[in-house]
């Protein structure tokens, strides 16, 4: 009997979104560390937290965009050689806010509200596949201080 021959997984098709930042805001934590899952005797957070409206894809209309900027010491360079990351990032969507989570090196979070200070940063865009029971991986994002509209694909989600 012949073997079979194994489909092939489909690449997923990234669709971009862009939104357009109105306001943000920093916070900074330290505490003392619960010894059984720190290895250090203090915790440190850091996050920077943005509102935005979403300007692309067409066709959701979500009340308000929560964008959450984590930093994470595992994502510095020296960390990074053994990762086998799946995405930088997730989104989460109900049916009144959208939920942008994304992760960034540690030692890139200074410079990036160093950006916001100065009103230099305006949009956030961000690739990721259709959203599945309303969720779905970011496999790349970008701040921007102005958008090219040759590089965004513009269509509308449900014909996507």
């Amino acid at each position: 009997m012949p073997k079979r021959k194994r489909r092939k997984r489909e690449r997923e098709k990234l669709i971009d979104w862009v939104s357009t930042i109105e306001h943000w805001d920093w916070g900074y934590s330290l505490s003392v560390a619960d010894r059984k899952y720190h290895h250090e005797p203090y915790y440190e957070f850091q996050h920077l937290k943005a509102n935005a409206s979403l300007m692309y894809p067409r066709g959701l209309n979500p009340d308000a965009v929560s964008i959450w900027i984590l930093s994470s010491i595992d994502m510095n360079r020296e960390n990074r050689a053994n990762d086998k990351s799946i995405g930088v990032g997730s989104l989460h969507l109900n049916s009144t806010l959208l939920q942008c989570w994304l992760t960034i090196p540690d030692e890139a979070l200074s410079d990036i509200v160093r950006m916001f200070t100065a009103g230099r940063i305006r949009y956030l865009q961000w690739s990721a596949p259709s959203l599945y029971f309303g969720k779905a991986l970011i496999k790349r994002f970008s701040f921007r201080m102005n958008l090219d509209y040759d590089e965004i694909i513009v269509e509308d989600y449900w014909a996507a």
